[in-house]
């Protein structure tokens, strides 16, 4: 089988003869332009990758990593770059071993000692707002993957973009959804608290949510706790005895997995019913809904992407889940994450084939001028209404077009059950209001 956990595997084992130059392994050899990274041999076009493989974004960084190199397979199995004369496309990965630090240094390495042509990666908010200045600084094209604060394309960069969902996009989507249960269930929500991971993505959501109730919702909802806490924390005892005690609603969390497990265990343990709208992070990848069990049910959370979306589209889009399944993922679907991955690595490969070149410039202009439909091919996974970078949020270089879905566990599944121009609510599965725990 085509598994990269292959990959990875040979990565750890030279892991130690790079240790000196500060590098971690990567595919292929160390050629090209060491100032530009625009030098390619002539039948293989390299695209730098940096990653969390190992430390404690491994999961999730692997399961990225496998997304963007099925885009690859799947382009070189089509006879590679057209335009290029059928060069095959070699991905350069580097382990960021879930550091911003070791992810800024990986970045520079691969643009100046292995020729490159363009950057992906490196899943967190954290480690790509770092890196983007080194893409800039030397002029190579660097599509985010997953990355979805917003700050990151908050400063005028040119060669920095992302094609998924950001959160300023989903902060305006949340919040509407949230008006949407109230009008349709007659919900009565009012009062919300915001419970954050104290990191560019947590911040920059709670901030996002915050500011669209102050701009466009004052009379209707209030934020009466914003409460962030560091990542890995021990003990989200205090926090959830702040909830009871603060007359809430509806409660929006933003944590990775394991504070996402701890956060949900802590609110079964109290008994607390308020129902729960939780932004991706932790809570839409399958660790979550194996370890969570019973304590998930009837959670809501946005989400990227998830299997459920397949039944709404092409059959195409279920031959290249199920490849994902058969070739690297022992039989596991896709999830946000790997599509996320695949997402922008088909937009970059679209990016190169227009360009018929591996020189940088040629590549951000390319970018730049991407116009994609929803019935094109990049956007075959994705629920969007095409891809086309601009201005959005005090963004430049963001997919327009870029929208979640919303997903609830039911019955230790996710279901989808939104956006309304997918599922409308009142036709939905949703599970709503939320069953107190004694009912459960």
């Amino acid at each position: 089988m085509k598994k990269v956990s292959v990959l990875f595997l040979v990565a750890a084992m030279l892991l130690s003869l790079v240790a000196c130059s500060g590098g971690t392994s990567s595919s292929g050899d160390s050629s090209g332009d060491a100032s530009t990274g625009s030098s390619n041999g002539g039948d293989t076009v390299r695209i730098g990758v940096t990653m969390p493989l190992t430390g404690s974004q491994s999961a999730i960084g692997n399961r990225q990593l496998a997304g963007i190199q099925l885009a690859v397979d799947m382009q070189n199995e089509k006879g590679g770059i057209a335009s290029l004369g059928g060069a095959q496309v070699e991905l350069v990965v580097a382990d960021t071993q879930s550091d911003t630090n070791i992810a800024v240094t990986e970045a520079e390495r691969l643009i100046t000692s292995e020729g490159i042509c363009a950057l992906m990666g490196t899943y967190s908010s954290a480690a790509a707002a770092a890196s983007a200045p080194i893409a800039e600084k030397y002029g190579i094209p660097y599509m985010i993957t997953n990355a979805t604060a917003d700050e990151i394309l908050q400063n005028g960069y040119e060669y920095t973009f992302r094609a998924n969902v950001c959160n300023g996009l989903d902060a305006i989507d949340m919040v509407a959804y949230i008006q949407e249960l109230n009008d349709t269930f007659d919900a009565d929500i009012h009062n919300i608290a915001i419970v954050y991971e104290n990191s560019d993505w947590g911040y920059g959501m709670s901030v996002g949510i915050s500011n669209e109730i102050a701009e466009n919702y004052a009379d209707q909802f209030s934020v009466v706790m914003n409460e962030g806490y560091e990542p890995d924390i021990a003990d989200f005892s205090a926090i959830v005895n702040q909830i009871r005690s603060s007359d809430v609603d509806l409660i929006i969390p933003m944590n990775y997995l394991n504070d996402a497990l701890l956060f949900v265990q802590t609110l079964a343990d109290y008994q607390v019913d308020i129902p729960v709208l939780a932004h991706s992070g932790g809570y839409t990848v399958p660790e979550f809904l194996q370890n969570a069990g019973s304590n998930a049910n009837y959670l809501l959370t946005f989400s990227s992407w998830d299997p459920s979306v397949l039944q709404f589209k092409s059959e195409e889009a279920v031959e290249i889940n199920e490849k994902y399944k058969a070739e690297y993922s022992d039989g596991v679907d896709m999830d946000t994450y790997a599509a996320n991955g695949w997402l922008g690595g088909v937009v970059m490969l679209n990016a190169i084939e227009r360009a018929a070149s591996t020189d940088p410039e040629a590549i951000k202009d390319a970018i730049l001028a991407t116009d994609l439909g929803p019935d094109s091919y990049e956007c075959t996974l994705h629920p969007f209404e095409g891809i086309k970078f601009g201005e959005t949020c005090g963004m430049t270089n963001q997919n327009i077009y870029a929208k979640s879905i919303i997903l609830q566990v039911i019955d230790g599944q996710f279901e989808l059950i939104g956006p309304s121009s997918m599922v409308p609510l009142e036709e939905s599965e949703i599970v709503f209001p939320i069953p107190s725990w004694s009912e459960r």
